[in-house]
């Protein structure tokens, strides 16, 4: 295959995945989705170079609007400029005033020119090199970028939004020096940068908050945030001054979940062998965070919703999320992707060394479950699209933040460490971003690190991983001939589609397990089809394909049930257990499985795989020996494996033992997730008690509202008059509730909106909602069913912001558009 430069743009970076690739597979790919139908997107060559940034934000004329003075000091960089372009949508701009030395000061002509654009045309035609300033007061009433709930604003790290809000040159990858001044009401904090300093006290009653980027930065990590938050107090033994703030009735929440951020700042600091990027960090808790966990240089924001009471600890534990979190600053931050083809690199990294935490805490068994968790995010995503991880086609940038970049990033960055070894992948870690700190990259930077690090030609392994699309779809066989003492291995690579290489070229472990012991044979992938042969004097109870767990691969083995099972109970990596109980859910009708599953549950220590077993159960057909080891699993103290039988019990119609059970879990188990299961159980199995139960959880405050949301997806199965379930569901449509609260409920109103006029009308009210993962949710149910309003779909994409809904918005239209 051949190498291609990351130094290629545009269309140099799909080619160069298309160079890699046979005939067969060079076209032009058929999916249904913007990062596929939008333009071929190109690093931009500005004209000018931002030396530093001055923002004073401050409350507006109206509460939804704020009011800016942006100072831009710059540089020419071509000549002759005399006019400049910057991002600016939805702004209202008052003034402009160009500064070509200290005491030369005047207005410069601007207006506002499609699409989303101010244009300044400086009165004097400026050389390359001529430092100059340009001064821009402005209103904003941002749809995007910053947000409100309620009297909280927060401000998202996507990329390129912070336009919405702050004139914004088109230069994603350029670092500037920043200083920020952020006015807000009194009794308010404003956090950026780190810790807040003491506010300035104005003569209106307002307090004016001061930040100065501890190093040059981008545009994405001006991260302003605000509202009533009240102090934690310093984490102590952090090696960096930390504290953490949150709406006051968090604050307990808050500094339980985050406890041991300490402890992932000690292990991030050490594993990477670099000092913790700025002097202090804030951690802060804001309610509503719906584009999810952001970081700026010295600031982690979280939502509020994911903080832990105690009784929530019973079902996760936060902290590989902290480490994912904490290892932005690092990765993102201190060092990020100088154009967004190279998203992958803000958000692989994080994950990887979130995953990394896993084994420092719990061990290297540990880390593979959690990289098998990530590898199920990313083949979820792929059955809408697969892409390069190296790519330059998207309608927003922000569309590049999926699970591509996280998750099978993470899984190349961890194939990568699994060749290398643990300390010599630190070492490249450590190289890369001594080499890169405080300055913008690409992918090619990483693999020079890498290649410095290990002396070998990386070329292969990123063209077919990063600059290809998909992954290894294997068909795995064999077959013993005892007669010959030989073990024969067939590998047929499946895998196909547009971008997607024809042949991975890779190396396993096949792991074979005999009476007499396991015996271990390299493999190596290379051919669309490969047989093996291999000397085995015993039969195989089972055999694992890549024992070492070192391939992203999509892998089905044709295998017995009683190898299965045997794999099951007797393999030495949690991980392949895991994955046979998985695989034997395909086999649910075989008379013997049942007894299989509970001789391996009786005998398994890890929570993970006796959920996967129990939920395995669930599936077998439902008989009274089900129901009885589904209802022994309820004793299992672990929260994963109560809930899955709960779920699997759900199939246990009109059974009475069911429901006396459920009705005890659903009122007393303290875990919130089991209870959930109970409550949805009680749903499915139509249970007298149901009803009762349901209005109980309906006002049952948990962890993400998790009951709740039980309660009403328990009410669309109940069959009630439909009044009364529009009436007890329509209060949680409201946006007093968490954003999931309000999409449990739209399976109700779906199923409603055919004879209730309040429910489709709600329908449609959803998508002037606040939160975009509502209006796409509402969408897509109001689309369920054919056809909708053409004129009210035609004006929620005039008012659209998000790029996906206005995708699905467009396609909508087109695709029920009017006869001619």
């Amino acid at each position: 295959m051949p190498r291609c430069s990351t130094l290629l743009r545009s269309l140099a970076v799909a080619g160069c995945a298309l160079l890699a690739l046979p005939a067969a597979a060079q076209e032009t790919p058929p999916f249904d989705h913007p990062l596929f139908t939008g333009p071929v997107r190109e690093a931009p060559l500005p004209p000018v170079e931002l030396e530093h940034l001055h923002l004073d934000l401050r409350p507006g004329p109206a509460p939804e609007r704020l009011a800016g003075r942006v100072t831009l000091r710059l540089v020419a960089l071509v000549d002759s400029l005399d006019a400049l372009l910057l991002a600016a949508p939805a702004l209202h701009v008052d003034s402009v005033h160009l500064t070509l030395s200290d005491t030369l000061r005047r207005p410069a002509p601007f207006r506002l020119a499609p699409p989303d654009t101010l244009l300044i045309r400086p009165d004097t035609v400026l050389a390359a090199g001529t430092p100059f300033a340009l001064e821009i007061a402005y209103t904003a009433a941002p749809r995007r970028g910053l947000y409100a709930t309620g009297a909280f604003r927060w401000a998202s790290d996507e990329p390129d939004v912070q336009a919405h809000w702050t004139p914004l040159l088109h230069t994603a990858g350029d670092r500037f020096t920043a200083d920020v001044r952020w006015t807000v009401k009194a009794g308010e904090r404003a956090y950026l940068f780190g810790l807040p300093k003491t506010g300035q006290a104005r003569d209106d009653g307002t307090l004016t908050y001061h930040f100065t980027a501890p190093y040059p930065v981008a545009f994405h990590h001006l991260l302003p945030v605000s509202g009533p938050l009240a102090g934690g107090d310093t984490l102590p033994g952090a090696r960096v001054t930390a504290t953490y703030a949150a709406p006051p009735n968090r604050l307990d929440a808050a500094a339980r979940t985050l406890a041991h951020v300490p402890e992932v700042i000690r292990f991030l600091t050490d594993h990477l062998r670099y000092p913790f990027p700025t002097p202090d960090l804030a951690l802060v808790a804001v309610p509503g965070l719906h584009t999810g966990d952001a970081a700026a240089p010295g600031l982690v924001l979280l939502n509020a919703g994911d903080l832990l009471d105690e009784r929530a600890r019973l079902d996760e534990n936060p902290d590989t999320t902290l480490a994912r979190l904490l290892a932005r600053q690092w990765f993102g931050t201190l060092v990020a992707a100088d154009f967004w083809t190279d998203r992958w690199l803000d958000d692989a990294f994080p994950a990887y060394l979130g995953a990394r935490f896993a084994a420092h805490v719990w061990g290297e068994e540990a880390l593979a479950l959690h990289m098998d968790r990530l590898a199920h995010t990313y083949r979820a995503e792929t059955a809408r699209y697969v892409r390069p991880l190296v790519w330059d086609r998207w309608e927003d940038p922000a569309q590049m933040r999926d699970a591509h970049s996280r998750a099978k990033g993470a899984w190349v960055l961890y194939m990568i460490r699994q060749a290398i070894g643990d300390e010599a992948f630190r070492r490249v870690l450590n190289r890369f971003l001594y080499a890169h700190d405080r300055s913008s990259v690409e992918t090619g930077d990483f693999v020079r690190a890498l290649e410095a690090e290990t002396r070998r030609d990386w070329g292969p392994f990123f063209d077919q991983w990063v600059y290809a699309a998909g992954h290894p779809v294997l068909e795995v066989a064999y077959a013993h001939d005892a007669a010959t003492g030989r073990l024969d291995v067939t590998v047929r690579q499946v895998q196909e589609g547009p971008l997607v290489p024809e042949v991975f070229e890779a190396e396993v472990v096949l792991e074979v397990e005999t009476l007499a012991g396991t015996e271990r044979f390299p493999l190596r992938l290379h051919r669309r089809e490969a047989r093996y042969t291999f000397p085995l004097r015993m039969p195989p109870r089972f055999v694992v394909f890549d024992a070492g767990s070192t391939l992203l691969a999509e892998v089905r083995m044709d295998q017995p049930v009683t190898a299965w099972v045997a794999q099951l109970r007797d393999a030495a990596a949690p991980v392949h257990r895991l994955r046979a109980a998985r695989a034997l859910a395909t086999f649910r009708e075989h008379p013997d499985l049942l007894f299989g599953l509970r001789s391996a549950l009786a005998g398994e220590p890890d929570a993970t795989v006796r959920a996967a077993i129990v939920e395995t159960m669930g599936k077998v057909p439902p008989a009274p020996s089900v129901e009885r080891a589904l209802l022994d699993a309820l004793s299992d103290p672990a929260p994963a494996v109560r809930a899955a039988a709960l779920d699997g019990l759900g199939a246990f119609a009109g059974s009475e033992v069911v429901a006396r059970r459920a009705v005890e879990i659903a009122n007393t188990d303290r875990s919130y997730r089991v209870q959930a299961a109970a409550v949805r159980a009680l749903a499915r199995i139509g249970a007298p008690q149901a009803l009762d139960v349901i209005r109980s959880a309906l006002i049952t405050p948990s962890h993400r509202d998790v009951i709740r949301q039980a309660a009403l997806t328990g009410l669309a199965r109940l069959d009630l008059p439909a009044r009364t379930a529009l009436d007890l569901a329509l209060p949680y449509t409201e946006a007093t509730h968490p954003a999931p609260v309000r999409i449990a409920t739209l399976p109700l109103l779906h199923a409603l909106a055919g004879t209730q006029p309040r429910a489709r009308e709600r329908l449609w009210a959803l998508l002037d909602d606040p939160d975009p993962r509502v209006r796409r949710a509402s969408l897509q149910t109001l689309l369920a069913d054919g056809p909708a309003d053409r004129a009210r779909l035609e004006r929620r994409l005039a008012e659209e912001p998000d790029p996906d809904l206005r995708f699905l918005l467009r396609r909508a239209l087109e695709r029920h558009a009017p006869s001619p």
